[in-house]
This record gives C-alpha cells, structure tokens and sequence, in this order.
C-alpha cells in the first residue's frame, strides 16, 4: 500500500476518533503502584523481543499486587504471525481493523473500554492502532514515554536516547511507586 493511501487512511481513522473522544468522559486519578489494582499495558509486538520485555514487567507489578492485562500490536496480517495469547495477553494485527482504523476486533473494544487504574503504554513506534487505543481508553491514568503518544499521557517519563523499552520500565515502577505515595504513620 501506497504511502498517500495510508495517510487517507490514518487520517480518516483519526477523524473518527476524534469523534469518539468528544463523547468520552474521562477522570484521570494519580495513584500511587500500591494503590492500584489493575493495569493496561499496550505495546508493540511486532519485535518478538517486546513481547519478554512485557512478561517481565507483568512479573514487576505483580510484585505490588497489580493485576495486569497486555494488548500487543503486531504491524502485519495475521496469515503472517504465529503467537498464542491468553484472557490476560492478547494480540492484534492490520486485520482487526477496517480500511479506516475502525476496531473490528471485540479484544480492541473491551480493552478500550475496560476501566483500568493505569494505562502503560509501552512502545516506541507510533503506530495509529496504538494510538488510538490510548487515546480512546478510559483508563484512570496513563504513562508512558516522552514523544510517543504524549498528546493523550498524563505521566511522561523522559529517558536517556537510545535507552529502550527496559529503562522505560524501570522509571515508570520507580516514579509510579513514588508518586502520592501513601504515609503509614
């Protein structure tokens, strides 16, 4: 596909989000990691490497007692991939949207729609699908990374240039611990 046709397309998928976004009714609540108790994590699962990164951070929160489920987005057709997910990590493609980015896959509304306490958004490819599910999801909160998807992140986290994925992770657990933390006097 043609460069000019994907840039119709984006734009006509973000048209109808945009529609979408003005009837969402969103209140954004900063919690503290102790505090919540299920997350989102978004991600891009077109690299293989993503997808251990994400099983590990998974691990990471389970430590504080967050339950989390993770959406992978993989930037081909689904003929083409071979990955298994599960109710808590699932997978979707090119495929699972129309021609105008319009989610035919109920996985992609139900994670949009689910009410989580924080949204991680974990990836550095600015993928539309990953996009617009951050855009349109009702999480409470959402993190991520400065310059990816920033327009519609509450926390930014700012990381050393070519860092990568693990060092996102390691200051989003740092800086999400720390943050309204609550006293135990």
């Amino acid at each position: 596909m043609t460069k000019f046709i994907e840039k119709i397309r984006i734009k006509a998928g973000k048209y109808l989000m945009n529609k979408k976004l003005a009837k969402l009714n969103r209140k954004v609540i900063v919690r503290n990691l102790e505090e919540i108790e299920n997350a989102g994590i978004i991600f891009d699962a077109t690299n293989s490497d993503n997808i251990e990164l994400v099983k590990k951070f998974i691990n990471e929160l389970k430590k504080f007692g967050v339950k989390t489920k993770a959406l992978g987005y993989i930037h081909d057709h689904r003929k083409n991939i071979d990955v298994i997910g599960n109710e808590n990590f699932g997978y979707i493609t090119k495929d699972d949207y129309s021609f105008f980015y319009e989610p035919k896959d109920k996985l992609i509304n139900s994670f949009i729609d689910e009410k989580f306490g924080l949204l991680i958004v974990y990836c550095e490819n600015d993928y539309f699908p990953l996009y617009q599910i951050s855009a349109l999801s009702v999480a409470e909160l959402k993190a991520g990374e400065k310059n990816v998807f920033e327009d519609v992140l509450d926390i930014m986290i700012e990381i050393p240039k070519n860092k990568g994925l693990e060092e996102l992770q390691k200051y989003l657990i740092h800086y999400l611990s720390i943050i309204n933390k609550p006293n135990n006097n």
